[in-house]
This record gives C-alpha cells, sequence and structure tokens, in this order.
C-alpha cells in the first residue's frame, strides 16, 4: 500500500477513467481493514497501559503510606495507649488515604481538563501511519465528558483507598508497647 493518501470519494474523479476508479476503490478497502483493527485494538492496547498505570501508582501510594506508618509509630502507639481503639486508628489512616485520593484527583483534573482544552483546539499531530485520510487522518483532537470525568475520578479515589487499606491495617495491628518503643 503506497505513503499517499487514499480518496474515498471516486465519484469527484476529473479523469472519468473506469480504471482509476476501480483502483481508488481497491486501495480504500484494503486501507479500511488496518484501521478497523486499529479501532479494535486501540482501546485494547490504552485499557493496558492505565491498568498497568493504575497498578503502579497504587504500589506507589502503598509506599507512601506505609512510610507514614513507619515515621509515625511513636504517634500510634501513644494514641493506643490512652486507649483508642484499633478501628479508629485504621479509619485515621483510611482518611489520610482518602485525603490523599482527593488532592491527586483535582490536580489530576486540573492538568486534565488543561491539556484537553489544549488538544481540542490545537490537536495532537500523529503523522502518517498508512492509514491518512482514513478513519483517523494525521490529527487527534481530544474530548472530555464529565461522564468520563466522574468515571475516572471514582477510580482514581477507589484505587487510592484500596493501596490504603494495607498499611491502616499494619498501623491498627500495632501493639502500644512495641510502638511506644519504636519497633514495628
Amino acid at each position: 500500500m503506497s505513503d499517499a493518501p487514499v480518496e474515498i470519494h471516486i465519484i469527484s474523479d476529473s479523469t472519468g477513467d473506469t480504471a482509476s476508479r476501480v483502483a481508488r476503490a481497491a486501495q480504500a478497502k484494503a486501507g479500511i481493514l488496518p484501521a478497523v483493527g486499529l479501532m479494535i485494538f486501540g482501546p485494547v492496547f490504552l485499557g493496558g497501559v492505565a491498568g498497568i498505570s493504575l497498578l503502579v501508582g497504587g504500589i506507589g501510594i502503598m509506599n507512601i503510606m506505609l512510610v507514614s506508618v513507619t515515621e509515625r509509630t511513636r504517634e500510634i502507639g501513644i494514641l493506643a495507649s490512652i486507649g483508642m481503639k484499633s478501628w479508629k486508628i485504621l479509619v485515621l489512616f483510611l482518611t489520610e488515604s482518602g485525603m490523599l485520593a482527593v488532592g491527586g484527583i483535582i490536580m489530576g483534573l486540573a492538568l486534565g481538563l488543561a491539556s484537553t482544552t489544549f488538544f481540542s483546539s490545537h490537536g495532537f499531530y500523529i503523522g502518517n501511519m498508512g492509514i491518512t485520510g482514513m478513519m483517523i487522518g494525521n490529527t487527534i483532537y481530544t474530548e472530555l465528558t464529565m461522564d468520563d470525568t466522574i468515571r475516572l475520578s471514582i477510580i482514581a479515589f477507589v484505587v487510592t483507598l484500596l493501596a490504603g487499606i494495607y498499611p491502616a491495617i499494619i498501623a491498627a495491628r500495632l501493639e502500644p508497647v512495641d510502638a511506644l518503643r519504636g519497633n514495628k
């Protein structure tokens, strides 16, 4: 297949030659199949990349929360020794995880809204991928809907809370005497 754009509107052929119209139709038919394959593969690929990104982000948040538990071991021991129940310590660290999620969501929404606004007007040039002019063209324009915004915010919040559960359980299970000594 050539790198030249394929004309889909073969009716507008200025030469009127039947052979050239048939050749352009064959090129268009050959170009549609890879484009359809890209349309199926693209969302699956992007979903996989997003899943890996969520996993890596969750592990990073879990590490941050574990460091927080380690640094605040004495504070946890004091709270436990004056009578704070372990479930309240669990809720304390889950609340901290939730606040971390809210801060991340606010920053992510601000950055996402700014970049989406820019790319919706200027576009994102992807170059000639062999299907230029067929289905997606050579420039992608973004769009952010309220449905996407809400869905992504909920997913980010849930992933952050799930990543904070293990450190919160570790903090809740600390014995007061060991925590006051600074032992883990």
